[in-house]
Formats: C-alpha cells, sequence, structure tokens
C-alpha cells in the first residue's frame, strides 16, 4: 500500500501559496540587492586596475615599460613609445589624462614650449 501525503486544505494551501510567494520576492529583492551593491563595486575595483600611465600605453599602442615621460608643464605630458608620440592633459596629482590632440610618428611633432 502507498503512502500518500496529507491533503491540504484550502486554508492551509492558500497559506502555503502565499509563504512561498514572500520567500521568493525576498529572494528576488537580496538578489537585486546584491547586483546593485556588486556592480559598483566591480566597476572601481577595474579602474583602480588601470593606471594613466597604463591606458595612456595602451593608447600608442605599447605596453607602460615601453613609453617614455615628459613633463611639460603642471598639467600636460609628452608621451613616447613604440615610435609613436602624443601630449596628454592630466589632473593633478595625477590620476586621470585625457589626449590632446592625435598621436603621431616620433619626430613629426615638437615638443610644446
Amino acid at each position: 500500500m502507498r503512502d500518500d501525503p496529507p491533503s491540504l486544505d484550502r486554508h492551509e494551501s492558500s497559506r502555503v501559496h502565499r509563504a512561498r510567494n514572500v520567500l521568493e520576492d525576498l529572494d528576488m529583492r537580496w538578489t537585486s540587492r546584491l547586483l546593485v551593491l556588486t556592480f559598483p563595486l566591480t566597476a572601481i575595483a577595474c579602474a583602480a586596475s588601470s593606471t594613466p600611465r597604463i591606458r595612456v600605453a595602451r593608447d600608442l599602442g605599447c605596453t607602460a615599460e615601453q613609453t617614455a615621460v615628459a613633463r611639460l608643464d603642471r598639467y600636460r605630458w609628452q608621451v613616447t613609445g613604440c615610435g609613436r608620440t602624443a601630449t596628454y592633459v592630466c589632473t593633478y596629482p595625477v590620476r586621470d589624462c585625457w589626449r590632446e590632440g592625435g598621436i603621431h610618428p616620433v619626430g613629426t611633432e615638437l615638443l610644446a614650449p
């Protein structure tokens, strides 16, 4: 003879259904909160692992070790590497840089005064 699970009356079935819905909603909210908190932290970690020098070197198609940097003034830097050169404007202290003008083959652009 087979043991059948006890049947639930309508009232108990309704409570079980509501409890299941509450738990699913709670799980979804927890997952959403986790994603909302994890995404910015991941973005910060990725940005922190890429220094301005690494990003500038990539711009020239080099590694940071293959570049030479010369300070032009408080905010401007001349970066040379892999046969190319470009001028960058950076925050002070250096935390981020933006290219000023184009990238040129070495010897075609004079250093700014």
